[in-house]
Formats: C-alpha cells, sequence, structure tokens
C-alpha cells in the first residue's frame, strides 16, 4: 500500500476528506490520515518510517521522476476498486462510490479552459462561428465546415481510422500551407509509418515545421511537445490512438480517458484543430451511434465533433456525422478511395439508413 501513503501525503486533508464508504474501502485508513495531517517529517516519526524508506517509496510511483496529482489519484482510485469490499456492494453502491471517484480524481490541474468573462452588451449582433474548409471534400461535406475544436474519428479496429487522419492532413497541407501539421502516433512504428505516408509525400512534400513523433506518448507529454514547437504558425494536432496511451487499465481507465479527453480540451485552446481516432463498443458493429464511443462517456461529451466511419465493400467508406456544436449533424456521404495511396474519388450522399 505504499503508494496510497504517498498519495495522502501529495493530496494533503482532501485525501482524509473522502466519504466513510471510500474510508471502509481503504486498508490502514488511520495511516494516511496520520500523513496527511503530519507530512512525511512529522509521520516519519509517529509511524516509525525514516525519510530514506519514504522517498525510496514515493520514487516507485513514477520511473521518470514525481508523479502528478492526477496519477496519484488514478491510484487511489484503482486500489479502491479493486477493493473486494467493492466487490461485495450493491450495484446501486458502486454506482455511489464510482461517482464519488469521479469527483475526487478532477483537480486544480485537470480544468477544461481559464476563466474568463464576457459582457454581453459589447457582443456584436454580426459575431459568428469562425470556420474552415479543410480540403479533405467528405469531411467538409458532413460538417459544413470546421473551427476550433477537438474532432474524435470513430471506427472499429481496421477500418481505416488511421487512414482518415493522414488524408485530412495532406488536405491541410494542400489548403492551409502556412499551418503546421503536427501527428502523434501510439500505435504504430515510425518505420511502418514513414511507409504509410510515402504516397502523399511524394504528392504533396511537408514543411520544415510538420512532424511527426512515434511511441507510447502520455498527454501529458503531448502537450509539452506542443508547447516546445518553435513555429508560431497556426496548427493542427492529430493524435492516433488515445485509447492506447499507457495507463493501469481496468475501469480505472474509464477516469484515466476522461483525464485525457479534459487535457484535448485545453490543447484546442492552443490549436486550430485537434483531431483523435476512437475505438466504438464492439456490441455497436457498423450501426454507429453518438453512443458508441467506447470506454468513456466523456469522449462524447468533450468532443465538438464526432464523425462515424465505416467500410462498406474493400474501396468504399461511408462517413458520418455524429456530432457537430457549431454545425449540421447527421449528414452522411459515401466515397471510393484507395487505402494503398491514400486518395478518394466519386463522392456521394447516401438516403438509406447506415
Amino acid at each position: 500500500m505504499p503508494r496510497l501513503v504517498y498519495a495522502a501525503v501529495r493530496l494533503g486533508p482532501e485525501a482524509v476528506r473522502m466519504s466513510r464508504d471510500i474510508k471502509r474501502l481503504v486498508p490502514n485508513f488511520d495511516m494516511y490520515d496520520t500523513l496527511a495531517k503530519e507530512g512525511i517529517n512529522g509521520a516519519s516519526e509517529s509511524l516509525d518510517l525514516d525519510k530514506k524508506q519514504l522517498n525510496k517509496l514515493y520514487r516507485m510511483g513514477r520511473e521518470d521522476g514525481k508523479p502528478t496529482m492526477a496519477e496519484w489519484k488514478t491510484l487511489i482510485v484503482a486500489e479502491v476498486l479493486e477493493s473486494d469490499k467493492y466487490e461485495d456492494m450493491s450495484v446501486r453502491k458502486q454506482l455511489e462510490i464510482a461517482s464519488l471517484l469521479d469527483r475526487f480524481v478532477k483537480d486544480e490541474s485537470d480544468t477544461l479552459v481559464a476563466v474568463d468573462e464576457l459582457d454581453l452588451s459589447t457582443v456584436s449582433m454580426d459575431a459568428v462561428i469562425p470556420k474552415f474548409e479543410s480540403g479533405f471534400a467528405p469531411l467538409d461535406m458532413v460538417t459544413g465546415g470546421l473551427y476550433q475544436a477537438v474532432m474524435v474519428i470513430m471506427a472499429p479496429p481496421g477500418v481505416g481510422k488511421t487512414s482518415m487522419m493522414l488524408m485530412l492532413m495532406e488536405a491541410l497541407r494542400i489548403s492551409k500551407p502556412d499551418w503546421d501539421k503536427v501527428f502523434f502516433e501510439v500505435e504504430i512504428s515510425k518505420a511502418l509509418m514513414g511507409a504509410r505516408m510515402a504516397p502523399m509525400i511524394r504528392r504533396q512534400p511537408f514543411g520544415p515545421h510538420d512532424k511527426l513523433f512515434t511511441g507510447s506518448i502520455p498527454i501529458e507529454e503531448i502537450e509539452k511537445r506542443v508547447d516546445e514547437l518553435e513555429s508560431k504558425n497556426p496548427r493542427v494536432i492529430f493524435i492516433d490512438g488515445p485509447d492506447a496511451m499507457p495507463g493501469l487499465g481496468g475501469e480505472s481507465r474509464r477516469l484515466e480517458l476522461g483525464h485525457i479527453y479534459r487535457r484535448l480540451v485545453s490543447l484546442k485552446e492552443r490549436c486550430e484543430l485537434v483531431v483523435v481516432s476512437s475505438q466504438p463498443r464492439r456490441k455497436d458493429g457498423g450501426n454507429l451511434k453518438l453512443e458508441s464511443v467506447a470506454e468513456s462517456w466523456e469522449k462524447a461529451q468533450y468532443a465538438d465533433i464526432v464523425i462515424g466511419i465505416n467500410r462498406v465493400g474493400l474501396t468504399r467508406m461511408r462517413m458520418k456525422c455524429l456530432k457537430n456544436r457549431f454545425g449540421p449533424s447527421e449528414q452522411e456521404v459515401t466515397f471510393e478511395y484507395d487505402p494503398a495511396d491514400l486518395t478518394t474519388d466519386d463522392i456521394m450522399f447516401e438516403e438509406d439508413e447506415w
């Protein structure tokens, strides 16, 4: 239980204000109470733990140094949800605990955007949401134009989420040559992504500030890389695989995904567009709807645009706008595409049911 001991040190009094139900689920809660109230120095004396032991246990939380508040909270949640007492509770009580944990895991570093104030008497009656066309015709047709947004592209495995993101990236290179395109690939290696992107690079060379990052990248590292980019040009960020970002797994994965998507909303404020991929629930198959987002309802809540795609035959793709915060939804289009060279052709609207 050392990670919970140190979670209490990090969280202070908040850790000991959890409900009686949660307290019952956490073994040795009195020890955490002591740590939270007295800190490391005081607790090391009353609990007979020396600072060397405490510091060693503290560093176990994360290999590359001090863990964040959100990471400690997630560990606490994991301990609670994995406890035998939680398993023995009624479904109603489990839902109450889960709701409390959901509020507990959020902190000041998890805010969506900075608080701002607008005097409504100064708002122009001619004000409009600034939109732009990407140049990727199927997407422009179903959305009516893009805007500063978090856009989720949802599809079953192997349908073509990565292909759609790459085709959008190429279209933006042509339509917005002064914008920077930054692609984070969580699941596919650099060599394979290079080969995948080769046809589009032959057609349309990219600029010096267009980047590809591959590897197991947590959301905090993505934010850091974006903030460190030298160019001050407008930018579009692609993240292929937030669902596969490193994490704890299990029930706590839902809470982690909520954290990731709240950070994406914050990231949006520094970009023109943030595009991410997502898996749907397996049971929905090709019948995609907004509720199909897998694992965490917060994906649908925090996304501004949700696009569902499915394959119709070998080379035909169907795209539907499932959510559009500032534009039409429920529009759909079917188009031919070549998965080998990432090109599209023969766009047409469909009238029949998805």
